[in-house]
């Protein structure tokens, strides 16, 4: 089993016990750190996916101040950036694939690594293209030329 770093534990036990948001002059001083470095930076890391990994807790970052526990709604909304790195890789992927210039010279093993690659690759595309979109915002009605109106009821 990996052993943890005397920081990474003191910050996986810090963690732990936070239920909601925490700073990283917080998070350094409860570690006996005087500021937040490299060194807390890589445990924070290592912490985080230790976290996540044995207790199912995530914590997102929050862009020059902390760390924010998620709540479950907040977890499966965090999933859609993952969603869209699989769906970018997996386009590089075909591209990639694309760039054999002579299928048909190649061993039959790679023939069929090839294949299975690319038929996982589309299924990701096709499968990131049904998920669930944002709805657009609704557009509002547009309002009525109301003399246009009037002269084509004077009309009749």
């Amino acid at each position: 089993m990996f052993q943890k770093s005397d920081l990474t534990q003191k910050t996986h036990d810090l963690l732990i016990g936070v239920n909601d948001e925490i700073s990283y002059a917080t998070l350094a001083t409860h570690v006996g750190l005087a500021t937040f470095d490299a060194r807390l930076r890589s445990a924070v890391i290592s912490a985080r996916r230790s976290l996540e990994r044995e207790h199912g807790i995530v914590f997102e970052t929050v862009r020059g101040l902390g760390l924010r526990r998620l709540g479950d709604a907040d977890v499966v909304r965090s999933t859609s950036a993952i969603r869209q790195s699989i769906t970018r890789k997996a386009k590089s992927g075909i591209r990639r694939l694309g760039a054999v210039r002579n299928f048909a010279a190649l061993p039959l093993k790679e023939q069929g690594q090839a294949t299975i690659n690319q038929t996982i690759f589309a299924m990701v595309q096709d499968a990131s293209a049904l998920a669930p979109k944002a709805p657009a915002a609704p557009v509002p009605p547009a309002t009525p030329d109301v003399a246009a109106l009037r002269q084509a009821f004077a009309a009749q």
